[in-house]
């Protein structure tokens, strides 16, 4: 099988800290083309919710690599949990 880049959605999440989708894309973009980050916000709109969903093109054998790097890593004063999400529902309702 071809080790071709693949579009995926990821799940990032256990944050504890304020993250920017600045420093989410630095520790993704080593591992493959990150087109947009959501960084999901509090209801007043002050703070995010400790978690963010990454889009990005990554290669099979990349996203191995990545799970392995960050599932468990402490970052930014927690620990990470990296798996992949399911499809967005807007893109659902695109469909």
């Amino acid at each position: 099988m071809a080790d071709t880049e693949v579009a995926k959605r990821i799940y990032v999440g256990g944050f504890t800290m304020p993250v920017t989708e600045a420093d989410i894309t630095g520790r993704f973009k080593p591992f493959g083309q990150v087109s947009s980050v959501e960084l999901p916000k509090t209801a007043d709109g002050q703070a995010t919710r400790g978690f963010s969903y990454v889009n990005l093109s990554i290669k099979p054998s990349q996203w191995r690599r990545c799970l392995s790097i960050y599932t468990g890593a402490k970052w930014k004063g927690g620990k990470l949990r990296v798996e992949e999400a399911k499809e967005d529902y807007m893109a659902k309702l695109k469909r």
